[in-house]
């Protein structure tokens, strides 16, 4: 598995919202030939045979016979124990940084429920941009999905043109010509776009929206808490958010 993503996580919820996020789960880890774990609550004086039972019952009423782990987590600490190389479907976890990958499903039931769009990667000036297309392309291409990939520029008032590459550091012509060889060398096909926007999570929705994107692929700086882009994202993407796992800063 190229992606390095050997489990998928995703907790027992009984209500539409939960089993729309078990199905993008199930649909992940058979895309990716990865482990299924459903996750249900229990106190911490642990849980009874009949609850599991009923449990195991109505996941196979919304998944089918189809392989899986079905295991119960404490309600204080419902990822204890989760192995680094996992993905986890959990829109409240995609908000703080842990060293998983973190899928915040928008409601969807499957990655590509919008039709084969697309994997939206955003490109910035900066290493998580970098980092983003490094790990995501091999997602993208275990997905069976061409890339998209975006960057956002601010006008730069020394440049008269009206072309926004003439308005790109640097820095951001080294990103995008990387993540390019990149999708070149794992044979992904990918198309670029560049503009200016007037915010940087705008832009992302908007392009992605327009391409008609399956999903938007992230990732954290190394640096960067709560603020960053990747949060504004998730409080404006109708579409699914995919984070990548980053450790702290040093």
């Amino acid at each position: 598995n190229a992606t390095g993503i050997k489990m998928v996580f995703v907790l027992f919820q009984d209500t539409p919202s939960g089993h729309a996020a078990m199905r993008y789960a199930a649909d992940i880890g058979q895309r990716l030939s990865a482990e299924l774990h459903i996750r249900y609550l229990a106190p911490r004086h642990g849980t009874d045979s009949v609850e599991d039972k009923r449990v195991r019952a109505r996941v196979v009423e919304l998944l089918g016979e189809r392989p899986r782990t079905v295991s119960y987590a404490y309600e204080d600490d419902p990822h204890g124990g989760m192995p680094t190389a996992a993905l986890v479907v959990d829109a409240k976890l995609a908000r703080r940084r842990v060293d998983a990958w973190v899928v915040a499903p928008a409601g969807e039931s499957g990655v590509c429920a919008r039709g084969n769009g697309p994997v939206c990667i955003p490109l910035g000036d900066g290493e998580s941009g970098s980092y983003a297309n490094l790990v995501g392309i091999p997602i993208a291409r275990a997905l069976g999905l061409p890339v998209f990939f975006y960057h956002t520029t601010w006008r730069n008032p020394a440049a008269a043109s009206d072309d926004p590459r003439a308005h790109m550091s640097p820095d951001a012509q080294l990103v995008i010509a990387t993540a390019q060889q990149r999708a070149v060398a794992a044979r992904v096909s990918y198309q670029t776009v560049i503009e200016m926007a007037d915010g940087v999570a705008e832009g992302i929705v908007r392009a992605a929206l327009r391409e008609g994107c399956s999903c938007i692929l992230t990732a954290r700086g190394c640096g960067t808490g709560r603020g960053s882009y990747v949060d504004q994202l998730l409080d404006e993407s109708p579409i699914p958010v995919w984070s990548a796992p980053r450790k702290e800063a040093a």
